[in-house]
């Protein structure tokens, strides 16, 4: 770690020199002594606001980007112009922005070729690079850990914290020469290559599996690049919504519900239960009870790195306890994660979950909870998941009688068995090749941080 990420618990510093009466700002000055040939970033960019009104343009589909920790800028909608209520403001080639209240977990992101009429949120923060810096360098800073660490430094806000423009700008970064500035950048962008070809092998290898499930199972393989159809017909009793999307997205799951074996539906051959209604607070009381949330669900897995308890009854427990071979199901994400399971494997004795996570106990006579599992994340059943959901805002949701009547294909459990052992198998090359990539990356940032703060030397 280089000396640049050490956070100091005691320091001291001049009154005069404080931007904010705070900790975090003490830190960001101490971060300023200790590099004092860093500028402000103020120095080389601005904020830019050109405001766009799209409802004078009223038929026109405006192109729409977004921001966010993994794809950086990412082009997000096309709407029409009579849709907007507000706003929004202008971005252009090599442009930056960020969303100011996700800007420390690495909302920030570049802007590419995009159309001469690409807008974006009101909300976010736009700015450009003036001079001294090259666009590629600020991209590679903005994903540096001393970097994000001064973000947090210079977030501001009581209850919410945020991180404007203004804010942006106090950043110091180090005042370096083009040439090396794209030497680092060559660097960069080289390891990355081998990177990008890493995940790209994982993203294989995972499209094999799902192949691999419909192959065993006597299914038809999906065809993901064929787009939603848009117009069709079906009888008047065959409908279940008043919404296309919902149609043809169900119409689309069912045209793979069909294999040699026999189908059933999971509320078959699972119990569906939601968990504790009351908020836990982080307060055991005096029977204190692990808690899953739906942040400790992830997708095939259980991140169980902070768990809350909550008191429940020995009276109440047996109703709520989870048992090994559970899978677990958040009610509520995003479009395409609605829906996400787990399998909990009693990793801590006497566990219960939220409410917002449903419960699914497989009769393991009749399915093996691990060939539940994998069936629930192949193509078929996420496109069942995303044509029942539910829209709040931006939150798509499912509910338990959704879930029971989710298509199962069912065959003996012999070859259920064969199978997950031959996903599983799988799996263990995709582990090795994803620790493998995560392990560059890891390295390509730490050589290039230190080339950036001086640590070592650049080429």
């Amino acid at each position: 770690m280089t000396s640049a990420l050490v956070q100091p618990k005691a320091l001291a510093v001049w009154f005069a020199d404080l931007i904010r009466w705070d900790i975090k700002s003490a830190r960001a000055v101490q971060f300023s002594r200790d590099h004092p040939t860093f500028s402000p970033l103020g120095e080389f960019a601005e904020e830019v606001t050109e405001l766009v009104r799209p409802w004078e343009e009223p038929d026109r589909e405006w192109p729409v980007y977004g921001v966010n920790n993994n794809a950086g800028v990412f082009f997000s909608h096309r709407q029409k112009g009579e849709l907007f209520n507000a706003p929004y403001k202008r971005i252009r080639r090599d442009w930056f922005f960020h969303n100011p209240t996700r800007a420390n977990v690495g909302s920030l992101g570049r802007v590419s070729d995009v159309p001469h009429d690409a807008i974006t949120s009101p909300e976010y923060q736009v700015w450009r690079i003036c001079t001294g810096v090259t666009p590629g360098f600020m991209e590679v800073l903005l994903r540096m850990p001393f970097f994000k660490m001064q973000i947090e430094h210079h977030r501001v806000g009581a209850v919410k914290e945020r991180l404007f423009t203004q804010n942006l700008l106090e950043i110091r970064i180090p005042v370096l020469s083009e040439p090396t500035q794209v030497a680092i950048v060559a660097h960069w962008r080289k390891a990355h290559e081998v990177i990008v070809k890493a995940r790209d092998t994982v993203a294989k290898l995972e499209a094999e599996i799902q192949n691999e499930i419909f192959k065993a199972l006597d299914m038809k393989p999906p065809q993901t690049d064929r787009p939603l159809r848009k117009a069709f017909a079906l009888w008047w009793k065959g409908l279940e919504r008043w919404s296309v999307d919902f149609l043809a997205r169900s119409a689309l799951s069912r045209s793979g519900s069909k294999s040699s074996f026999s189908m059933t539906t999971l509320g078959v051959i699972a119990q569906i239960s939601y968990g504790i209604q009351k908020c836990p607070a982080n307060r055991p009381g005096k029977h204190p009870r692990p808690y899953l949330r739906v942040a400790n669900v992830q997708r095939g897995g259980l991140d169980l790195r902070e768990i809350k308890y909550i008191d429940v009854p020995d009276s109440e427990l047996e109703t709520f306890r989870l048992s090994p071979g559970d899978l677990l199901v958040c009610e509520g994400n995003s479009a395409d994660l609605v829906g996400r399971p787990a399998i909990w494997n009693g990793e801590i004795p006497d566990c219960v979950h939220q409410n917002h996570v449903l419960r699914v106990r497989v009769a393991q006579d009749k399915a093996l909870p691990e060939f539940v599992l994998e069936y629930m994340s192949t193509f078929y059943a996420r496109a069942y998941f995303r044509s029942r959901a539910k829209f709040t805002t931006n939150l798509a949701s499912i509910n338990s009688n959704d879930l029971r009547g989710l298509p199962l294909p069912l065959p003996p459990l012999l070859i259920q068995r064969e199978i997950v052992d031959a996903v599983n198998l799988q799996r263990a090359r995709i582990a090795k090749e994803r620790e493998a990539a995560e392990q560059r990356q890891a390295e390509a940032t730490r050589e290039v941080e230190e080339m950036i703060l001086g640590v070592r030397p650049v080429g």
